[in-house]
């Protein structure tokens, strides 16, 4: 089953972000902790003063656990949509992204946090994924033009055949410019909930997802490259002198 002339059907995953409820249990621990210490210190404080001070404390509380991810300025910019590229979803709050290790060439994990700084353009695909193959040289493409801007494309496969299969693909192509990466028994997909592939992230420096392209899509066209740097920005890196 297939997206319609865009890409190939995945099952449904699922992820839960708990860091918000988590934080809530945490300060509201704290709270009720200092509830429990005034009973024997009361009489040493000004009770309209202690009643100030907890219903402060209540109040960050929830002002936490119901605040989202504090967007970049690049996430405040980023569209939600746009009409030069139809797929493109701009998401409605910054989203952390999954733990789960996807693997390089030489089996060594990596995970989306480890390139917190640079910006990211993470796409899922596969060899057996004909979108997929379609949009490869375009993405090649963009991660030679983006490089000089801080702005890395990861290629991660669900090919079961992992990086052999991923590397001779490569080879054929003349794909010079984009990684071999796989997401063993599609782990990370299924975190990130995925529904098909290609899909395409766009993850801001803080480490944030904050858009993603669902089926295939021009990437090395003008509309891309502009959506890219609006939803996490250009760091143009320095020529370094007498280069």
């Amino acid at each position: 089953m297939a997206f319609p002339a865009k890409g190939v059907f995945l099952a449904d995953g699922f992820a839960f972000n708990l860091a918000g409820a988590g934080l809530f249990l945490l300060l509201a621990g704290a709270g009720l902790r200092l509830d429990v210490m005034t009973e024997t210190r009361k009489n040493r404080l000004n009770t309209s003063l202690w009643t100030a001070v907890r219903e402060s404390l209540w109040a960050v509380c929830a002002i936490l656990a119901i605040s989202g991810p504090v967007a970049s300025a690049e996430a405040a910019s980023c569209p939600k949509k746009s009409p030069e590229m139809v797929n493109f979803q701009g998401l409605p709050e910054p989203r952390p992204v999954p733990t789960e290790a996807f693997f390089d060439a030489g089996d060594a994990p990596r995970r989306l946090s480890d390139y917190r700084g640079t910006g990211l353009v993470v796409n899922f695909w596969a060899t057996w994924c004909a979108p997929c193959v379609k949009e490869m040289p375009e993405l090649d493409r963009l991660a030679a033009d983006m490089g000089h801007e801080r702005i890395e494309v990861l290629t991660i496969s669900a090919d079961i055949g992992g990086a052999p299969v991923v590397e001779k693909f490569m080879k054929a192509n003349g794909l010079k410019n984009l990684p071999v990466l796989i997401d063993k028994k599609t782990k990370l997909i299924r975190a990130l909930d995925l529904k098909g592939l290609p899909t395409t992230l766009l993850i801001d420096r803080d480490g944030f997802e904050v858009a993603r392209v669902v089926g295939a899509e021009k990437w090395d066209g003008p509309a891309a490259k502009a959506l890219i740097k609006a939803c996490i920005g250009s760091s143009v890196i320095p020529a370094r002198a007498g280069g």
